[in-house]
C-alpha cells in the first residue's frame, strides 16, 4: 500500500468509535460507492462524519490521524469566491499540519 492509502485508511480509522447519531446514515448511504471502489483498489477506509466547521475538522482529523497526505476537491468559483479555491479549501490550506492535495 503506497503512503497516499496509508494516509487515506489512516484519517479514516480517526472516527472509529464514536456513536451513531440520526443525522449521519444519509451521508454512509451516498459514500458507499466511494467504498466500494477503496475496497477494489485494497485501500482499508471508513468514512468519518462530523457536524461543525469542515476546515477545523479536516485539519483535527489529519493531525489525530498522523496522516501523510490530505486529499480533497474544491468548487472554488472564482476570485470573488474564495480566491480561486473554495473557502473550505483554503481554510484547510491554512490550519491542517500534513500536505494538502487539492483537486478541481
Amino acid at each position: 500500500m503506497n503512503s497516499a492509502a496509508r494516509s487515506c485508511a489512516s484519517a479514516a480509522r480517526a472516527g472509529r468509535g464514536q456513536k451513531s447519531a440520526p443525522w449521519r446514515h444519509p451521508f454512509v448511504a451516498a459514500h458507499g460507492p466511494v467504498r466500494s471502489f477503496l475496497a477494489k483498489q485494497g485501500i482499508d477506509a471508513i468514512c468519518v462524519h462530523r457536524i461543525g466547521p469542515a476546515a477545523a475538522n479536516i485539519a483535527r482529523l489529519a493531525q489525530q490521524g498522523k496522516v501523510d497526505l490530505v486529499m480533497m476537491g474544491t468548487q472554488g468559483r472564482g476570485a470573488i469566491d474564495g480566491v480561486l479555491l473554495g473557502s473550505v479549501a483554503t481554510k484547510v490550506l491554512s490550519q491542517c499540519c500534513a500536505p494538502v492535495l487539492l483537486i478541481r
